[in-house]
């Protein structure tokens, strides 16, 4: 039996939320390096190698998606806040609004 720990979701913000259904839906790093690409394609003066992640970023975005798939609600909420650190605002309204 799993015990399911809430959590008070009153001051999660849009960006959080958006977190969690980039994280929840799988393919998080397809799903980041097609967006990447995508604004590559229209910066005239972006020259050098697409935006990906680093070993120690996979590694994290792995953790990241464990917590938010785990019962313990505060966890989720916490990786989802940790993942728009690590990738920014911006990166994460981009992907939310992608085509998939």
């Amino acid at each position: 039996m799993t015990t399911t720990t809430r959590a008070d979701w009153g001051n999660v913000t849009l960006g959080v939320y958006n977190a969690l259904y980039i994280l929840q839906r799988g393919n998080v790093e397809e799903r980041l390096n097609r967006y990447w690409d995508s604004r590559a394609a229209i910066d005239p003066f972006d020259t050098g190698p697409g935006t990906r992640l680093t070993d120690i970023g996979r590694i994290k975005l792995s953790e990241l998606i464990a917590c938010v798939n785990g019962a313990d609600e505060n966890a989720t909420i916490s990786a989802a806040r940790q993942f728009v650190e690590m990738v920014g605002v911006p990166t994460v309204a981009g992907v939310t609004r992608s085509p998939r």
